[in-house]
């Protein structure tokens, strides 16, 4: 029902132009609410007709009301995420995501403050980075003169330069949602190796990752970590009766992209991205495979074309897969 809303919602509400009104918060508010659904059904299964990430969330007990409505408008998460689990929540509010005292029993606040200040530090960085980027290029500036007077090269890097900056937008406001989720002690995860307190129960983005990041498939797992996590768990993982892969996927992108709006951008993004990873797949598989395993006998000549390959790889993945689909896979091929 409340994806049915959202859909006329969308019919109704947008427009041309690239929407930020109430029907974002309404788009977190149906995953998690099918979520919680899934989490229920789960809970009335017997625990080995389930797997272990889902027994991990199960809900043999149904919430109230008011903890739905609590779980539903979190402060932290409301807006724009990031997605957890009912189980999280409920973990959270009754006190077991803190430490105890060993003797006492007494529960220890959590030096939870300075961390997420600090991730919302990082956000706001970013925010001025996108600030000052969009200065120079802007969505209008590809619409002027100026722009098309420019060669196909400058073109593409300054597309590429523009999709890298914006986006910045969301890595912003995830690392500040974040922050102040990490604020309330909802993210704690345990002690790493060091003892040292984890806060990345709730992370939606990797900052190393996707800074460093030479291949497609790294953006999706630093970039809107916990809605792929979800989609994975609560969609791809539950169409294996289709019997096939790429069939569970397909549908999966096709439900983001609903999931998003009407605009046919999303459409051509979605199915961009299925290609983008198929075709990534076997070039790691067949072709940069059998050059390196060449190159062991013959490293003198073919050390320039492994260069190459790796320069366009590189350009192509450092701007998010933004160059025009034949200039992608010229780069590739022409190597």
């Amino acid at each position: 029902m409340n994806v049915k809303l959202k859909r006329v919602r969308y019919y109704t509400t947008s427009t041309q132009d690239y929407d930020i009104k109430w029907t974002m918060p309404q788009c977190v508010l149906t995953l998690r609410l099918i979520g919680l659904a899934f989490n229920l059904w789960d809970g009335n299964k017997h625990d080995k007709e389930l797997s272990d990430s889902q027994k991990q969330v199960a809900l043999k007990e149904r919430p109230s009301l008011l903890e739905i409505a609590a779980y539903a408008y979190f402060p932290g998460a409301f807006l724009i995420g990031p997605q957890f689990s009912m189980r999280r929540y409920l973990d959270y509010v009754n006190g077991r995501l803190t430490e105890r005292d060993p003797i006492t029993g007494a529960v220890k606040l959590p030096d939870c403050v300075s961390a997420g200040l600090l991730r919302a530090f990082v956000g706001f960085i970013y925010v001025a980075i996108f600030q000052i980027g969009t200065l120079y290029v802007s969505d209008q500036y590809f619409f002027e003169p100026s722009f098309q007077k420019l060669n196909l090269i400058k073109k593409c890097l300054l597309i590429g330069l523009w999709g890298r900056i914006n986006l910045y937008k969301y890595v912003s406001v995830w690392l500040i949602t974040e922050g102040v989720c990490i604020t309330f002690g909802l993210t704690h995860n345990g002690k790493d190796s060091e003892g040292r307190v984890k806060w990345d129960g709730c992370a939606n983005v990797k900052l190393r990752t996707f800074e460093t990041c030479t291949q497609f498939n790294h953006y999706i797992l630093s970039f809107n970590i916990n809605t792929n996590h979800w989609c994975a768990e609560y969609i791809y993982k539950r169409l294996r009766f289709l019997g096939s892969k790429i069939y569970s996927q397909l549908m999966t992108l096709l439900f983001l992209a609903l999931w998003h709006g009407f605009h046919s951008g999303y459409y051509q993004c979605f199915f961009m991205e299925f290609l983008i990873m198929y075709f990534e797949r076997d070039v790691n598989r067949t072709g940069v495979t059998e050059q390196r395993e060449s190159a062991n006998a013959a490293e003198d000549s073919m050390g320039s074309t492994h260069t190459l390959l790796d320069l366009s790889e590189a350009l192509h993945f450092r701007f998010h897969g933004i160059l025009p689909p034949v200039v992608r896979t010229s780069l590739v091929f022409t190597v």
